[in-house]
């Protein structure tokens, strides 16, 4: 027997110091010998001797990269030391080496969930389940799935709920959540049967018939989805989002007075609601019910008088109204509230309602770019205040109302160049007149655009006209209509008819013709162009460029959550590829004109 296998022996043996001792002497016959230094390592780690161990690990991994068990126990001492980045570092070259060992794994998840990156997190627990799915119990499967979930990440999650109804078959939240996440990938014929499973198990879950429900408006059913949204309504009568649900659906079918009372309903229950995105007020309006609307609110102003929501909706009813002067003071009132909460000294010490702030921002687009996620972050600046609400429409849509109108939108303070104000409504980018109306009031306004591959921004923003129920085509169908009115020239000549009869998904994604209209009334430098992918995979580092351009300290943030993500089935490869064929030469042009590439092909 040799010294290195006597030495392996004394330490099975837990005598560690005769282990010491022949590792010690076998170096001085191999001085390269890797394994020699790693059972050094193992020997004094086990006595307490981190410190020296980790040099023999150290020297071993330098003779031997490929030491999985070196750099394994190397890990193991930065976590007992709370050096979580270099534990993590340490354990991510360990599955390098050897990517099927599930306990290393874990020991990643382990250390991400100690320096908050949860999202990272649960992606490790994930592989390891992968590894030894008979490890965790039916509980543990489901939190995984529940978190995975909860950061969208919907397959991996039905892996997990599978696995929790397998192991214990009257899981009524493995079922209802197994639903959720086959809903999140529109998969609606496996979602009814999962929520079907659930109710089985539980008859009495109000949420769990009002989502069977949606999965039924998906699929057209529109008397089925109706009955379950009823069933819902009777195990929880005061639900907010059934009553807005119902009376969309009641829309849709042209039952207009039913719908309009479910609508003043969700508003009784639900003053705070934000309504900008579900044509509320016109429907109101067509059926002479904004008086009844108008009333609910002052009520509700009086119950919840420190909510800004509240006084937005006021305000939005009053602009519906023509009583353009009492919405402006309902918007000033609102926005002063919503600063009071967000910047309390702001509003205690620099407010004044003489002298609204003018905004010296606007991201004007592109839609479903990122836009939203983007002014959330601004928001949180410290220097940024916010404007009541997002996509205010002023210089496209409601120009008419007026530039006291538009400014009550925003926070009012004493003169001070410390604070800085926006907006953010991304279909501006699409209108010219806009770019006129901005430049003759505020020349030295500053632009942030986003823009997306056009492929996925056409694609998404279908998705996101189905979820509202404004899209009835299929994609496919959608797209060829689009492509066929659109012609092989949109930039000389476009059918009239498509104007009429789309929803302009493509159009959308021709960056060229509008930034090139942007620029003929204001110049590149008061622009900021960014890519929608770059801001997707590193947002800290793209807001460090929003920031610079709009001359604002640095700030960091510690959360990046995405807003506003949808999800949706794989395309089918021919709409890829007639999208594909359309947007080349476009993007081409963009490229040209810009200066840069996006490599989006």
């Amino acid at each position: 027997m040799n010294l290195y296998q006597q030495a392996i022996v004394y330490l099975r043996q837990q005598q560690f110091q005769q282990a010491i001792v022949c590792c010690q002497q076998a170096l001085e016959h191999q001085p390269q010998f890797a394994l020699a230094y790693q059972t050094l390592g193992i020997a004094l780690q086990v006595q307490g001797q981190e410190e020296e161990a980790k040099q023999y690990y150290l020297k071993a991994v330098e003779i031997q990269p490929n030491l999985a068990e070196s750099y394994a126990n190397l890990g193991s001492i930065y976590i007992k030391q709370k050096d979580w980045k270099t534990a993590l570092e340490t354990y991510k070259k360990v599955i390098k080496i050897q990517p099927n060992t599930a306990t290393y794994y874990r020991n990643i998840a382990q250390i991400l969930t100690q320096i908050n990156q949860q999202e990272e997190a649960t992606q490790y627990w994930y592989q390891a389940l992968q590894l030894e799915p008979d490890w965790a119990t039916p509980e543990e499967h489901l939190t995984l799935g529940n978190m995975l979930l909860k950061f969208e990440k919907p397959l991996p999650a039905i892996s997990c709920y599978q696995k929790t109804i397998q192991l214990k078959p009257d899981s009524f939240e493995g079922a209802h959540n197994l639903g959720e996440a086959f809903s999140q990938l529109e998969r609606w014929q496996e979602a009814i049967e999962s929520y079907k499973k659930a109710l089985e198990l539980n008859p009495n879950s109000a949420i769990t018939y009002q989502r069977l429900a949606d999965a039924f408006v998906r699929i057209k059913s529109w008397d089925v989805a109706l009955d379950n949204y009823r069933k819902s309504l009777e195990l929880d009568p005061n639900s907010f989002q059934v009553y807005q649900k119902i009376a969309q659906l009641l829309l849709q079918q042209e039952q207009y007075e039913p719908a309009i009372q479910a609508y003043l309903r969700a508003i009784e229950l639900q003053p705070f609601y934000q309504w900008s995105y579900w044509n509320l007020w016109n429907i109101l309006a067509q059926h002479n019910k904004l008086n009844d609307a108008l009333t609910l609110y002052q009520d509700a102003v009086e119950r919840y008088p420190n909510a800004p929501l509240v006084e937005l909706n006021l305000g939005e009813v009053l602009t519906r109204l023509g009583r353009i002067k009492p919405a402006i003071s309902a918007y000033q009132r609102a926005i002063y509230k919503k600063i009071q909460r967000s910047h309390p000294e702001v509003a205690e010490t620099d407010w004044d309602s003489e002298t609204p702030l003018n905004p010296g921002f606007i991201i004007i687009g592109i839609q479903k770019g990122g836009t939203t996620s983007l002014d959330r972050y601004l928001e949180k600046h410290p220097q940024v205040l916010p404007a009541i609400k997002k996509e205010i429409y002023f210089w496209n849509h409601h120009y008419k109302r007026g530039l006291d109108w538009y400014l009550s939108h925003f926070p009012s303070l004493k003169e001070s160049t410390q604070f800085l104000t926006g907006e953010a409504t991304p279909s501006y980018i699409e209108d010219e007149q806009v770019a006129s109306r901005i430049a003759k009031t505020f020349p030295q306004m500053k632009f942030i655009i986003l823009l997306r591959n056009p492929i996925e921004r056409t694609i998404s923003q279908y998705y996101h006209w189905i979820r509202l129920g404004l899209e009835e085509n299929s994609l496919s169908e959608a797209i060829s209509a689009e492509l066929e009115l659109l012609g092989t020239n949109p930039e000389t000549s476009i059918d009239s008819r498509y104007w009429e009869q789309t929803h302009k998904y493509i159009w959308r994604g021709i960056y060229v013709e509008f930034i090139r209209k942007w620029m003929m009334y204001f110049p590149p430098e008061n622009f900021l162009i960014l890519k929608s992918e770059e801001f997707y995979e590193q947002p800290e580092v793209i807001l460090k460029k929003v920031f610079k351009f709009l001359n604002l300290p640095d700030f960091v943030l510690t959360e990046f959550k995405t807003y506003n993500q949808g999800f949706y089935q794989p395309i089918p490869q021919e709409v890829r590829t007639q999208l594909h064929h359309f947007f080349d030469s476009q993007n081409q042009r963009l490229e040209d004109f810009l200066g840069r590439k996006f490599n989006w092909n």
